[in-house]
């Protein structure tokens, strides 16, 4: 501020005169139809104080699912393959106080979660996973549709480990070791069909796929977290058609994501519980652990020994080349 003087008379006064107003940048805008940008950076601003006390509340209780989602989802896969091994065992001695409960429609093989999730149990993860895959492969890769087809290339993987064990390891030993009850009977379906009984090895194919699943899950969630938390590039280096992806595309794909890591969360939740009620009520103790070893075999064998030396690699690794 300045000051001068000015006279009426006898008498002198002093006007003080305002400094000139410094202009400052007006905050960026957030892109039409997503919530107001936080900071500056291009966050989006999910809980505003201006929005309603419902969608404040509702907002919370989203924050806090998606929370509990990624804390499911960030458990280490390798600790949890321990897990389901020593499960395999210990659910052998809990039959007796389990026993009781056998007869509750939950934990027949009717019921419905047995019926619609874990007979399609592959299903499920498999077109779960394919729209996560796009979905990140796209927002990790930049846009870049190689990245989509890199992680697509693992589930297409993981189809091909999911047959190969439940229909030619496990369905052959099946069939070699299957007898009926009558001795001028050979295949199954006639047996079955005549009132006779089939015996024989069974692994338990649902041991092997629900765990299977459940680590593929993990994995992959696990790559997505890696660069989930970056922050959002923008700056004069940036071309406009990149800051258009980053400040307008990147947000609305990550709500989209966000909601399939609920599913997918949710879907690992009810893997667990399917797969301990398997290995309490049905199979024997040898088939059940020959079941839950065979998924861990084929996750190690694929995220442990495969992905981190060779193509697709392990998700989340957008620049590294693999030997071929």
């Amino acid at each position: 501020m300045s000051s001068r003087t000015t006279s009426y008379g006898e008498f002198s006064m002093p006007v003080t005169t305002p400094a000139p107003r410094q202009r400052t940048a007006a905050p960026p805008k957030a892109p039409k139809g997503t919530m107001p940008l936080e900071n500056g950076r291009g966050k989006p601003d999910v809980t505003p104080e201006n929005a309603p006390p419902l969608i404040r509340h509702f907002n919370s209780l989203l924050q806090w699912i998606i929370f509990f989602s990624k804390k499911i989802l960030k458990i280490d896969p390798l600790i949890k393959a321990v897990c389901y091994l020593g499960l395999s065992v210990i659910c052998s001695s809990l039959w007796i106080l389990a026993e009781p409960y056998q007869e509750y429609s939950f934990f027949q093989k009717s019921s419905f979660f047995n019926q619609y999730f874990v007979k399609l149990s592959w299903g499920w993860t498999f077109w779960l996973l394919l729209a996560f895959f796009a979905l990140c492969g796209y927002v990790e890769g930049g846009g870049l549709v190689r990245e989509v087809a890199r992680n697509v290339t693992r589930l297409l993987v993981g189809t091909v480990v999911w047959y190969t064990v439940t229909a030619v390891f496990i369905g052959g030993i099946e069939r070699s070791t299957g007898k009926c009850s009558r001795d001028d009977i050979f295949t199954r379906k006639e047996c079955l069909a005549g009132g006779n009984t089939w015996g024989h090895f069974d692994i338990s194919g649902h041991a092997f796929l629900l765990v299977y699943c459940s680590l593929l899950i993990l994995e992959e969630a696990r790559g997505f977290f890696r660069w989930e938390t970056e922050d959002i590039q923008d700056g004069p280096d940036v071309l406009a058609a990149d800051r258009r992806f980053e400040l307008v595309v990147k947000p609305r794909l990550l709500v989209a994501i966000h909601i399939i890591t609920v599913a997918i969360a949710g879907l690992a939740v009810l893997w667990d519980w399917m797969l301990l009620i398997t290995l309490v009520y049905y199979h024997s103790f040898i088939q059940r652990f020959l079941g839950v070893a065979l998924g861990v075999l084929a996750w190690y064998g694929t995220y442990r020994l495969w992905y981190p030396r060779f193509y697709p690699g392990l998700p989340g690794d957008v620049e590294e080349e693999f030997v071929q």
